[in-house]
């Protein structure tokens, strides 16, 4: 009989395990932003990791632990109808003060730590959300076209009864589908050759029961209440964007051309911007030189009230994730390229923390009704993208190195690190730290084992 994988996040037999790795405590030069009040002790502005050594020392050997427990205890064994444990993942959240330590409900991970055996095949990230709803379309899709194939999934939730009010979600899907569409154009527009591009854009949406859109930050949505619809784009011309043909914007409305303008400008910024900081990371550090290769690079963006397309951290029901990948055939950065001072658009929810920062800063910014948008300087911006690659380098070298250690202590493990992937904000100044608890990332980062 065939093989099924079972993917979980939340083993109860695992978790009172795992849960008795020790927590640490970051050093301030890694997460504190100033409008956050925090600001970065003299004392310990080390980019090292010890004080943070012992936690994923026990987090490693108890979760390494458990998952061994868990396969050599016969009732665990494959049931009759081939199920059995094919991966596991820990989740790490860090506190307001830097406090770290395992995350086991709700709340924003700053780490996700991917364990799978060893000489097993890769299993994909989409399969472990495999239940969600999800339309995918490519370079030759047509507005007409998502809209065919959002058909039977609107069918399908309606029938389900999870839908109460199909008229209101019909309209609300509509207008995210329309937005989500223009982002993709703007995207297939992108005319970068350098290293990193763009070559995925996804959007998870979630409804409530009367077919509303809820911000994914929701409280509807941390209780499991949502209801989820995935869209995503897939590039599949990316490795010759000047050879692309350029798309019929003639279905676009005022809006949704606006949305195309802004996304590509600032994805080809963006561009620029990760493939030069992921180069000054290569010349330090030689990254691929070691077991893990970094693989993806994801950015929220978001259009604003003020007709703006920028990096996105505001509660949003409609912020797409554009996915940059690495291309053999790119370029590298030019110092001739005139784009290369425009400043970084950041739009952020109305707050009086980030008011208060701004004009103690002395920051310029433009205020709409319910978000701000804040020009961020592209220096500060690649120091940021710089600061963030390098901690995902480091923590998830001292991961994998912790437990190659133990294997070297004689406690072989049939699993490995498979995958580690990092969440970070923005600083209204263009700083970057990982994601605290409650926060709203902006920016992944994925690192993947090349000995899976």
């Amino acid at each position: 009989m065939k093989k099924h994988i079972l993917i979980t996040t939340l083993l109860l037999s695992l978790l009172s395990t795992v849960s008795v790795a020790k927590e640490g405590h970051l050093s301030s030069y890694w997460h504190a932003l100033p409008e956050n009040g925090l600001s970065i002790d003299k004392a310990n502005t080390s980019d090292s990791l010890n004080s943070v050594d012992d936690f994923f020392t026990n987090m490693v050997g108890s979760s390494l632990g458990a998952l061994d427990d868990y396969e050599n205890d016969p009732l665990n064994k494959a049931t009759k109808n081939g199920w059995h444990l094919g991966g596991f993942k820990t989740s790490i959240a860090l506190g307001f003060s830097g406090k770290i330590g395992l995350l086991a409900f709700g709340g924003t991970k700053a780490l996700e730590v991917y364990w799978a055996k060893k000489k097993k095949k890769a299993v994909k990230e989409e399969n472990l959300e495999s239940s969600i709803p999800t339309v995918t379309i490519t370079d030759q899709s047509s507005q007409e076209d998502l809209a065919n194939e959002l058909e039977p999934v609107i069918k399908q939730l309606v029938a389900s009864k999870k839908i109460k009010d199909e008229k209101e979600f019909r309209k609300n899907l509509k207008s995210a589908s329309e937005d989500f569409y223009a982002y993709t154009q703007g995207m297939k527009s992108v005319k970068s050759k350098y290293i990193w591009r763009p070559a995925k854009v996804r959007l998870d949406m979630n409804f409530s029961a009367t077919g509303s859109l809820v911000p994914a930050v929701g409280v509807l949505v941390k209780v499991g209440g949502a209801i989820r619809v995935r869209l995503e784009f897939v590039r599949i011309m990316s490795k010759n964007p000047a050879g692309n043909k350029m798309a019929n914007h003639a279905s676009l409305s005022k809006r949704g051309k606006k949305i195309r303008e802004g996304t590509k400008t600032l994805l080809h910024d963006l561009s620029f911007e990760v493939t030069k900081a992921y180069e000054d990371l290569e010349n330090k550090w030689n990254p691929e030189d070691h077991d893990f290769t970094f693989k993806l690079v994801g950015m929220a963006v978001g259009f604003g009230a003020s007709g703006n397309v920028g990096v996105a951290s505001f509660s949003g029901s409609v912020i797409p994730i554009f996915y940059f990948k690495r291309f053999k055939d790119g370029t590298s950065p030019s110092a001739l390229d005139k784009s290369a001072k425009r400043p970084i658009n950041l739009i952020v929810d109305n707050d009086s923390t980030n008011f208060g920062y701004a004009k103690s800063a002395k920051l310029n910014y433009d205020k709409g009704i319910k978000e701000s948008l804040f020009k961020l300087a592209r220096k500060k911006v690649r120091k940021g993208l710089k600061k963030a690659m390098k901690f995902a380098y480091k923590t998830t070298n001292k991961i994998h190195k912790k437990a190659e250690r133990r294997k070297a202590k004689g406690k072989e493990s049939k699993w490995i690190v498979s995958k580690i992937k990092s969440a970070y904000v923005f600083s209204l100044g263009g700083s970057v730290g990982p994601a605290k608890i409650f926060a709203k990332p902006l920016l992944l980062l994925f690192w993947v084992n090349k000995n899976k």
